[in-house]
């Protein structure tokens, strides 16, 4: 999964779970990425 399909996926999720979820799912997904760089 590309950084652009985990971004688009979790603002989805953000619709549904709402506003809180989501926002710690990026900071996830944040994490994730700057560790893999």
């Amino acid at each position: 999964m590309t950084r652009e399909e985990l971004i688009e996926a979790i603002t989805h999720v953000t619709l549904y779970a709402g506003w809180p979820k989501g926002m710690s799912a990026m900071g996830v997904a944040k994490r994730l990425f700057t560790d893999n760089k």
